[in-house]
Formats: C-alpha cells, sequence, structure tokens
C-alpha cells in the first residue's frame, strides 16, 4: 500500500458472509478502489480419489457450488453499481490468497472474525503471513461515521516501533478521511516493578517505586505528542488517550466503552522483518472485540509465502517457507 492509498481490495468469502461484503463494498466505493471476490477449493488428494472414486465428482460439486456463489455475490455487486470481480483460487486459503496478492499486488485483504473452527486458523495465518494490511471485518455493523481507534506501542526509544506507530497513524487517519469518521489514539502502558507497591516486602520504596511510574507514564505521554507531530495529525485532548494496564485487557474494554467501529493497530515481526509474526496482540482482539480490525504491518516486512519465477516455467509457482 503506496503512499497509503488502496487501489485493489482483495476480499475473502467463504460463506455468505453479509457483512464482510457490507465492508467491502463501503471500502472500495470510499478509496475508489478496484475489488476483486475469492474463494478457495483445495485439490482433492489423490490418494483419497483412488479409495473413494466419487470423491471427484464431490470435489467437482464443491467447485461448482463455490464458484456459483461468487459469480451471485459479484452479479448482486454490479446491479448495486461496483463493478467487482470474481475468481476461485486452487490451494489451502492462505496459500492461494496470499499468491494471488503478490501476483496481483492487492493494497488490502478482507476476511470475516466470525468463522470458528478451520476457517478461525486461516484467519489467524493469514494475519501472520499476509503481506498487506488485513481487515477483519467484524460482526459490528460500521456507523455512516466511523469512530476509528489507533493504537500504537509508544515504547521510548524503539525507533522499529516509532515507525510502525506512523504508519499505523498514517493509514488510521486515511481511513478516517475517505469514510468519514473521528480519530481516536490509545497507548497502552506499563511500568517495570508498578506491582512491588503493593506489598510489604518494598514498603520501604513505595515514594521511589511511584516516582518511577509518574516518569515512565510522562515518557509515554511524550512519545505520543512526538508520534502525533510526525505524522501530522492534530487532535483535541478528549481523543488522546494513556491507560495504564495490559494491551490485551485493555483495549477490548477500551472499544467497548467508546463504541469503537475500526482498531487500527500494528504487528510486530522478528529481527530482520521477513518471519512470521511474533506479535499476537492482533490475533489474539480478533475473539475478543466486536469491531472490525486493521493490522498493519511493519515497513519491510516479507511473507514467508512468496513468488519463485522457474526458469522452466514461465508461470509463478509458490514457495513456502
Amino acid at each position: 500500500m503506496s503512499d497509503h492509498r488502496i487501489a485493489s481490495i482483495l476480499a475473502y468469502v467463504n460463506s455468505e458472509e453479509m457483512r464482510l461484503l457490507k465492508d467491502a463494498k463501503r471500502l472500495a466505493v470510499g478509496m475508489h478502489a478496484r475489488l476483486k471476490i475469492v474463494d478457495a477449493v483445495e485439490p482433492l488428494a489423490r490418494y483419497l480419489q483412488i479409495v473413494m472414486p466419487r470423491s471427484r465428482e464431490l470435489g467437482r460439486l464443491v467447485r461448482s457450488a463455490k464458484q456459483s456463489r461468487l459469480q451471485k455475490i459479484v452479479k448482486r455487486l454490479r446491479v448495486s453499481g461496483l463493478p467487482a470481480k470474481s475468481e476461485l483460487l486452487e490451494g489451502t486459503p492462505e496459500t492461494a490468497i496470499i499468491m494471488e496478492i503478490l501476483k496481483n499486488r492487492h493494497d488490502l485483504l478482507i476476511v470475516s472474525s466470525t468463522n470458528d473452527g478451520e476457517e478461525g486458523t486461516t484467519r489467524m495465518r493469514l494475519l501472520r503471513k499476509c503481506p498487506c494490511p488485513v481487515w477483519v471485518a467484524g460482526p459490528k455493523r460500521l456507523k455512516k461515521r466511523m469512530r476509528i481507534l489507533a493504537a500504537i506501542d509508544a515504547l521510548p526509544g524503539d525507533e522499529a516501533r516509532a515507525e510502525l506507530n506512523g504508519k499505523i497513524l498514517a493509514v488510521a487517519s486515511f481511513v478516517a478521511h475517505v469514510c468519514g469518521g473521528e480519530l481516536h489514539v490509545l497507548n497502552v502502558w506499563r511500568a517495570l516493578g508498578d506491582s512491588l507497591r503493593r506489598t510489604r516486602r518494598f514498603a520501604r520504596y513505595r515514594d521511589e517505586i511511584a516516582a518511577h511510574v509518574r516518569e515512565t507514564r510522562l515518557h509515554h505521554s511524550k512519545e505520543i505528542d512526538a508520534a502525533l507531530k510526525q505524522a501530522k495529525i492534530n487532535l483535541p485532548e478528549h481523543q488522546v488517550h494513556l491507560v495504564k494496564g495490559d494491551a490485551g485487557q485493555v483495549i477490548p474494554k477500551f472499544c467497548d466503552a467508546h463504541k469503537v467501529d475500526l482498531l487500527v493497530l500494528g504487528t510486530v515481526a522478528r529481527t530482520g522483518l521477513s518471519a512470521s509474526l511474533i506479535g499476537n496482540t492482533a490475533e489474539t482482539l480478533t475473539r475478543l472485540i466486536e469491531c472490525s480490525m486493521l493490522a498493519v504491518k511493519p515497513d519491510g516486512f516479507v511473507s514467508p509465502i512468496r513468488l519463485r519465477h522457474t526458469q522452466k516455467h514461465a508461470d509463478d509457482s509458490p514457495a513456502v517457507d
């Protein structure tokens, strides 16, 4: 997504996902972006076709049903004035979808948060491995004027996090601008040793620990101000929130209490930004929040699923690490 402009949106629809489709349509219209609707079908294993000869016919029926559903979705979208396209991808959903994104350079992937079981696993894998931002459409309907929350990790002295914070703020501000919304910024922070104030053993150090907590809060406040200034975003004081606690607990409660429609946050990668994600806050929050979520990758992130060109074949084949 160059300069935070979204020109092409890919929506993974594996059932009658009306909530997801409404989000996809609103984003495509608001951002003047192309929209492509996809599903995936896995080829039947050869041994299964031998043991169960009728499985091949079953596979054709599944493929036909998925293709028909995609065509009906696109027809409805075109009748409403949105010239969407569709395609039934081949392979496991996560690999097929990421290959489609790499080949056709989609800027945003939309998936549903309502699937459990195997599809829930697919959603988590896409959050970890997808090279572009992932919009997880929640069960809550988006309001005409959205309340958008950018959750940043304003840790002093961390340049990589500071760069990701800038990207989170830029993307959240862009969505608020093109879709109509009120932008809020949240930093959940913790001070090392804060809990020790409540134990008798450290009673004599309570004043020092309290001073450390106040200083930590001040550092985080300064980091938020610096991040907003760097992103050239001016917000009223009541739209900037500094909350002490654990992010996994604070963010869901905050989203519910403040009626947030979209949560924008980042994902953290290993050193080198080239492997699977280890920051699982986004994955955890998809199970805990009712609103939609937009997960942003750090600059330089490389999906472990990538295209590989060979001399023997002109087409691309997947390489999965």
